[in-house]
């Protein structure tokens, strides 16, 4: 039997596709109900800094397959075939300046990450937090024996340290939602470039 794309060879064929990345986003809205209608407080916070972890990686996940297609996209014009490894050599590794390219190849560099903006400065408090929530190694005391408190006990020393403090106790409802909230937001700024709905206003970006 002949076949109806006589000719043609899948082997000359680029593919580049480009996921998104909703069902991550999806589980941390799930994860922020879960957290307003909880009664225990404890569970509360657990469920709040597992929503920021979530919304956060949603973030990363989302820039870095958005990268990922531009740069490939822009080698394939060159004329060269994308290699995946080549592709993701050239995405930063730390999660600002990802933000900080990909704003630069979509608005063509007119655009910046602002980081006088309220809402650009919680985004970053909230990549802080999760930072903290997922590389936080506890309290690390360090210095000699006069650097700290000492009482005597029958003759015996003994030495008084500070309560140490976990990042999951700073935890309240509303990291939560702005972890959702700044991150689903920042993307639908990003959607919206180059329309003059973007240049009206942003949240998180000033005109160069």
């Amino acid at each position: 039997m002949e076949s109806k794309h006589q000719g043609f060879d899948p082997r000359q064929v680029q593919v580049i596709v480009c996921l998104k990345n909703q069902d991550t986003l999806d589980r941390a809205k799930e994860l922020l109900e879960l957290a307003i209608n909880n009664r225990s407080k404890k569970v509360a916070r657990t469920l709040v800094g597992s929503t920021i972890i979530v919304a956060m990686a949603y973030m990363v996940q989302e820039v870095e397959n958005r990268l990922a297609g531009e740069i490939a996209h822009r080698i394939l014009s060159q004329g060269t075939e994308p290699n995946l490894k080549e592709v993701k050599s050239e995405i930063p590794k730390a999660f600002f300046p990802k933000l900080e390219m990909l704003l630069t190849v979509l608005s063509n560099g007119h655009w910046v990450l602002d980081y006088k903006k309220d809402a650009t400065r919680r985004l970053r408090e909230m990549s802080r937090l999760r930072n903290r929530l997922v590389h936080d190694e506890g309290m690390i005391l360090l210095g000699s024996g006069e650097d700290f408190t000492w009482s005597h006990t029958d003759g015996i020393p003994e030495l008084h340290l500070p309560e140490p403090k976990s990042v999951w106790g700073e935890l309240c409802i509303d990291h939560a939602r702005d972890s959702v909230q700044y991150a689903e937001s920042y993307f639908v700024e990003l959607d919206k470039i180059p329309s003059e709905s973007f240049l009206a206003g942003s949240l998180f970006f000033s005109r160069i």
